[in-house]
Order: structure tokens, then C-alpha cells, then sequence
């Protein structure tokens, strides 16, 4: 039998061998633990190495990212002879951005490919000197990789993928205007790649980005949330919910389990992470407006272990993968469904169990209602018999809400600044409310009928605490209040005459059975029409089956594109109206004056690209040509000490030069790029181990280095004493 037949047999059905993945990728993937395919894997790479356009959908935790990245490397390792960038990935957050990056350097070991991440923050020399390195793949966030590009005045000819990870997102973040200037930068011959974890069946937005007869691959839309994830919902008024924050990191939530906290608005982060500090719970916090550095630090430290509860905003809610996560609270319910799934989707990921605490109170009840028509299931009301179990919404204690409420008080009556905090973040829940979406007519009905059930005290709490008997019928009681009317009427409350009551009973006598037989007539009526008229094969439905998923699904657009949609100007109608220069004034902090402004000319600080579009002028501030100077000053002055020091430097050129003619003769080939060569092959080679010659060329390097410091800085005393005299 043929080596090649039975080589065959031995790769199973399903394996990441059977995509023929070059030696070193599939060593890389096996290596991390990945031995059998997710589904939008299977799906997708095929199609991908194939070199057709994807549009990918599959739920959170489900593998999207090597499912573009592993055939993303392979091809580009089989076009490694070209000094050039060949692709792009763009990803709507920094964290995002680095961990894909940090996906990357995982499967690219002994490939040779080379990567560079390009995200706001960081320093724009950095990045100019990372794109002379002429990398093979770019990872980046939209605005700062623009900005680069503006600054380098410079194209992507040799792109020949794009991957647009978690698309809906960039396109609702307000990215529109920068991702129309970076494709029009694009060849017009490329692979498209949209991933992400909610896409809508229409996708006609995306075909703004250059697709070209894709393939869709949608799945999981049915089960948009993991089988293994159980979802607790906690009925609660707002002034409670940091109580019941505080009571289930301490005892419900166990010590050793990881567990974040969404919150609303950076402000609630802050606050939250103060509370917690006094509560003696370790924390670490993650929002858009915490510098770049402190959100690397921070993240790093939850990720690590070292820190159990990070609170964040809903900027961590995609596609961040923190291994062995337990537990999500939503401290704010969202107000998309689809950002409840984005924001839950970080448990439960890769066959691993995990639970989501939501603190609901009755102004998101509606939002809760519209969730669960998105999901396309119903949730249960608690009862005094109630088992934990999915999708459960029921109350706390009012004994626990009160003791942590009590100690809550205490706190903020001994330290101002809690005080400080907590009326901001009151004023920021206000703005939040404003800035919410509105949720639809058949959600807020149904919560409405929501609020007034009875509802029991939730199995969570029954399972950590002793609950006495009485405070359970004292909180049946309560319910039960809800739903208690009086027989009494207007006429009869307050009055000691007899003859309003009188009246009462007798209409009553009179009126009841007359009542009571018209309701049986019309329960009766209703079930004979349901029955007779209500035939399920003709009946056509107001609206299809995927109504709600599909809206859930909806890309939103943009605040500016619908505040410009919304203006509507009125000029006057007379000669010297009309005649009046359109001018406004606006007050400019530098001149601490009112100047005037042209605010109707849309041009106003924007520059004309080479495609025509207008874009922010800020992307052209002349940093690029700043940083060329001044790298080539230093360069003019390495080679002035190069000169002065020739006598001194002969023997470490030498050493040099006769390093790397040692390393080409026995690697066979030219060299081609910083700890890299070509082999007789052609193939690039990657030394894994410095030897003696490398840390010889280390210890020179920095010998001179200091060299030249101490050079330099001897000139620039000499100039100064010169400026002086």
C-alpha cells in the first residue's frame, strides 16, 4: 500500500490535520492544547485557504479568532519571499488587539512571520519605527492605524488579507469615517474576512468594505448563549444593588473563583472599586479613559490570578478571552440583547461551566423582557418551592439588604470622598438613562404584569444563608399587597353614614352575578374562537420566527449620524435676515475670548485624502517628518563618533563583520532580516539559541553604545560652555 494512502488513514476524521497546515503551525496549535476543530472552524478555514471572502458568526468562546489567524499564517508563510506587509487585522478595542496578537506569537513559532500592533496609547515614533521593519502582519485599532497612515503618507498596495474581527461593533463605535479612508488605502483584489459573535441575516452594511461573492457561515443562532451557563436574575430596587454586589463576592461567589463586574459608566467603576477597597476586596479596574499602561497592568493582573474581581465597562464585553473566568455580574442590565450575549459570553467558553449574576431593577425589567424574546425562550418567576436552576428571577432577603445597607452607610458617612463619588455616579446614571435605548412596546407591557407578580426570595440565597421562616412569610406578605384590592369604594371610606353602604351592598347583590356570568361568557367565547378559527397550518403570523433575534442582531448606527439626520434649520424670510453673514462665535480657551466660527461649513478642520474623502485634520500633524530628522540627526552623529573613535573601533567591526560571514557560511545562504537567513531552500530559518558569537556582538554593541553616550554628552557640554562665552 502507498505511504501517502496510509499517512492518510492515520489523520482523523475532523483534526486539525486534515486542513494540511504546514509542520510548524500545526505543532504550534497542538501545542496549546487545541486537538479537535470548533464547528466555525471546520467551516471556515477550508474556505478561507481556498482564498474566498467569509462572513463568519458563531457565538463567544467558540474558536473565531484561530479560525482566521491559522489560515491567515499559512498563507502568509507560504508568501514569505516578499518584504512587504501582506495583512491586516482590524479589532474595534486595544485589548482586543493585543490578545489576538498575543494568539499570534503562540502559532507563529517557526514560521518566521513577523507581527507589529498598532493601537491608540502608545507613542506615534514607536509605531513609525515598527513600520520600517516592514513586518508581515498588522494588527491594529482603526483610528491609530489611520493616523499612521496619514502621518507616512503612505498606501497597502500588497495586502492581500483583511480581517475585520467583531465587524458589527466597528462599524457602531463610530468608526465609519476611518474605515472607508484604510479600505480605499487597500487593493481592490483582496480576501475580506468579517468575524464575529452577533451578525444580522442582511448584512448589506458590510458590503461597503469590499466584499466579493462571499460565503456566509452562521451559527449557533438558535443557542446564542452556552449550554454550560446558568443566568441568575436578582430583583432589586437600584439604591440595593451595591449591597447585593457586596453580598455575593463575599458569600455566594466562592473566595478562589474569577469573576467580573459590568458596569454602565467609568464613573460606577471607580465608586464600585472604592466600596469594594473598604469591603477588604481585592479589585482591579478596566475603562476606555484609564491610560494604556494602567489597562495592560490591570488586566494582566486578573489574568494572572493574582487580583479574583476586575470591574469593568462594556469595553471588555468583546471578544476578551480571560481563561478559567467563573462568574459574570452585570452590576447595569444592558440595554441591547446583544450585548448581554457579548457580555455573558465570557464564561462558559471552551466546554468550561460558569454563572451570570444580573441586579435588575424595575426600570430594566423591560430590557430583561426584550432579552428574552431575542433569545427566543422565557424565564421563570421564584416561588417558595423554586430549585436553583436557569433563567430563574427571584428577590433577596430584605434582612441581608438591610445589614449590608447599614454597614454601606456608616462608610459614606465617615469618608467624604464615597460621598463625592456616589453623587457622581448618580449624575452619570442620569446621562446613561438619557443615552439608553428604548425598548420595545411588547417588552414594556409585558414588564408592567412583571412587577406586579409575586415573587419569592431567589434559591441563591437560600443555599448560603439561614432564612428564617418568618421573614419569608413576612416577604409573602408584602408581595401579596401588590395584588391586594380593596372591596371598598370611594363612597365608603371615611364616612360614618350608613346609607352609602347600604347602597354599595345592594348594587353589589344586584350586579355581581351579572358580572360573573359575563366574564365565564367571555373566557368561553375566547377559547371557542381559538379553537374554531385559530387553524395553525393557514394562520399567517404578524411577524417571522426570527423577529426579535434578527432586531437584536440590527446594526445601530451611529449618535452623529442620526443627530445630523435630526437638524432642521429655519432661516428667517426677510431682506436682512437673509442678508446676515452665517457666523456664530464659540468661546476659545487659548484666547479666553469669544471668536467667531464658521459652524455651517462641514470642511471646517478636515484634509482632503488622495481618494477625496475629507477626514480629520488632526491625522496630519507633520510627527513622521519631525521623527526623520531627528533619526537622522542621531544617525550624523553615531557616524561622527564612528569617525572619531575609527582607531578604536577596527578591532570591533572586525569581530563583527567576521560573525556574520561565519553564520551565512554555515547556514548556506544570505542573510535576510534581524535573527534570520535564508537557507539553500529558501526557505527562512530562525535561530532559537544565542551563540557565543551573538552575545560577543551584544556585549560590543553595548560597549559601544555607552561609548557613544558618553561621547555625546561630552559635545553637547562643549557647545554650551561655546553658547556661554
Amino acid at each position: 500500500m502507498d505511504e501517502n494512502v496510509k499517512e492518510k488513514r492515520k489523520i482523523k476524521a475532523g483534526a486539525f490535520q486534515s486542513f494540511s497546515f504546514s509542520r510548524p503551525l500545526l505543532n504550534a496549535i497542538i501545542r496549546k492544547g487545541y486537538k479537535t476543530p470548533t464547528p466555525i472552524q471546520r467551516k471556515t478555514i477550508p474556505l478561507i485557504l481556498d482564498g474566498k471572502d467569509v462572513i463568519g458568526m458563531s457565538r463567544t468562546g467558540s474558536g473565531k479568532t484561530l479560525a482566521f489567524l491559522g489560515p491567515m499564517i499559512e498563507k502568509l508563510s507560504r508568501d514569505s519571499g516578499r518584504s512587504c506587509i501582506k495583512g491586516l487585522i482590524l479589532s474595534p478595542t486595544r485589548e482586543l488587539a493585543t490578545q489576538t496578537y498575543k494568539v499570534f506569537k503562540d502559532l507563529n513559532r517557526g514560521t518566521g512571520l513577523k507581527a507589529i500592533c498598532i493601537l491608540g496609547g502608545d507613542a506615534l515614533e514607536k509605531h513609525f519605527a515598527s513600520m520600517h521593519t516592514v513586518p508581515d502582519l498588522l494588527i491594529a485599532t482603526p483610528g491609530r492605524l489611520l493616523h499612521v497612515l496619514v502621518e507616512m503618507d503612505m498606501k497597502l498596495p500588497d495586502i492581500t488579507t483583511l480581517v475585520l474581527d467583531e465587524c458589527d461593533r466597528l462599524f457602531e463605535m463610530g468608526f465609519s469615517e476611518q474605515m472607508t479612508e484604510i479600505i480605499r488605502r487597500l487593493p481592490e483584489h483582496r480576501q475580506t474576512l468579517l468575524f464575529s459573535a452577533t451578525l444580522p441575516h442582511s448584512v448589506v452594511e458590510f458590503v461597503k468594505v469590499g466584499l466579493h461573492d462571499p460565503v456566509l457561515v452562521r451559527l449557533d443562532v438558535e443557542s446564542k448563549l452556552s449550554e454550560n451557563l446558568t443566568s441568575c436574575l436578582i430583583y432589586c430596587r437600584d439604591s440595593e444593588k451595591i449591597a447585593l454586589l457586596m453580598y455575593l463576592l463575599r458569600f455566594v461567589i466562592k473566595p478562589n473563583s474569577m469573576t467580573v463586574v459590568f458596569t454602565s459608566t467609568r464613573h460606577h467603576v471607580e465608586y464600585l472599586a472604592a466600596i469594594l477597597e473598604k469591603a477588604s476586596i481585592q479589585c482591579t479596574t478596566v475603562y476606555n479613559a484609564m491610560d494604556q499602561e494602567a489597562r495592560k497592568g490591570n488586566t494582566d493582573l486578573f489574568r494572572s490570578g493574582k487580583v479574583k474581581t476586575m470591574i469593568v465597562t462594556d469595553l471588555a464585553a468583546r471578544g476578551i478571552d480571560i481563561p478559567f473566568l467563573d462568574n459574570v455580574i452585570n452590576f447595569n442590565f444592558p440595554g441591547k440583547p446583544k450585548l448581554y450575549v457579548h457580555r455573558v459570553g465570557r464564561v462558559a467558553r471552551a466546554g468550561r461551566s460558569g454563572t451570570a449574576y444580573s441586579l435588575i431593577s424595575t426600570d430594566e425589567l423591560p430590557y430583561l423582557q426584550e432579552l428574552y424574546f431575542f433569545l427566543g425562550r422565557s424565564f421563570k418567576i421564584a416561588t417558595n418551592q423554586s430549585q436553583l436552576e436557569d433563567s430563574l428571577i427571584g428577590k433577596a432577603p430584605q434582612s441581608i439588604i438591610d445589614e449590608e445597607c447599614d454597614t454601606l452607610t456608616k462608610w459614606h458617612d465617615s469618608f467624604i470622598d464615597l460621598q463625592g463619588m456616589r453623587k457622581v455616579c448618580e449624575n452619570a446614571t442620569q446621562q446613561y438613562i438619557k443615552t439608553r435605548a428604548v425598548p420595545i412596546v411588547e417588552a414594556v407591557k409585558k414588564a408592567k404584569e412583571l412587577s406586579k407578580a409575586q415573587m419569592s426570595i431567589h434559591p441563591i440565597f437560600k443555599l448560603n444563608s439561614t432564612i428564617p421562616e418568618e421573614e419569608e412569610k413576612r416577604d409573602d406578605f408584602l408581595s401579596s399587597l401588590k395584588s391586594f384590592k380593596p372591596k371598598s369604594t370611594i363612597f365608603e371610606i371615611g364616612t360614618n353614614k350608613k346609607d352609602y353602604a347600604d347602597i354599595m351592598n345592594r348594587k353589589r347583590d344586584k350586579h355581581d352575578k351579572i358580572v360573573a356570568k359575563a366574564r365565564r361568557a367571555a373566557e368561553t367565547t375566547e377559547v371557542e374562537e381559538e379553537k374554531d378559527y385559530k387553524d395553525e397550518s393557514f394562520f399567517l403570523p404578524y411577524r417571522s420566527n426570527d423577529h426579535y433575534s434578527e432586531k437584536g442582531l440590527g446594526i445601530e448606527n451611529s449618535f452623529t449620524k442620526d443627530l445630523n439626520d435630526a437638524v432642521f434649520d429655519i432661516g428667517g424670510d426677510d431682506q436682512k435676515t437673509l442678508n446676515k453673514p452665517k457666523s456664530t462665535t464659540k468661546w476659545d480657551r487659548k484666547k479666553k475670548k469669544f471668536v467667531g466660527s464658521e459652524s455651517n461649513d462641514p470642511k471646517k478642520k478636515k484634509i482632503k485624502t488622495e481618494s477625496g474623502a475629507w477626514i480629520s485634520a488632526s491625522y496630519k500633524s507633520n510627527l513622521y517628518k519631525k521623527w526623520q530628522e531627528k533619526s537622522r540627526a542621531e544617525q550624523q552623529e553615531e557616524d561622527a563618533y564612528d569617525g572619531q573613535e575609527e582607531g578604536e573601533g577596527d578591532d570591533v567591526q572586525e569581530a563583527i563583520r567576521q560573525r556574520d560571514q561565519d553564520i551565512n557560511k554555515k547556514m548556506g545562504g544570505r542573510k535576510t532580516r534581524k535573527g534570520s537567513s535564508r537557507g539553500r531552500g529558501g526557505q527562512r530559518v530562525k535561530s532559537e539559541l544565542k551563540s557565543k558569537a551573538d552575545l560577543l556582538k551584544e556585549r560590543l554593541a553595548m560597549d559601544k553604545k555607552k561609548k557613544f553616550m558618553q561621547w555625546r554628552r561630552k559635545e553637547k557640554l562643549k557647545k554650551k560652555g561655546k553658547s556661554k562665552q
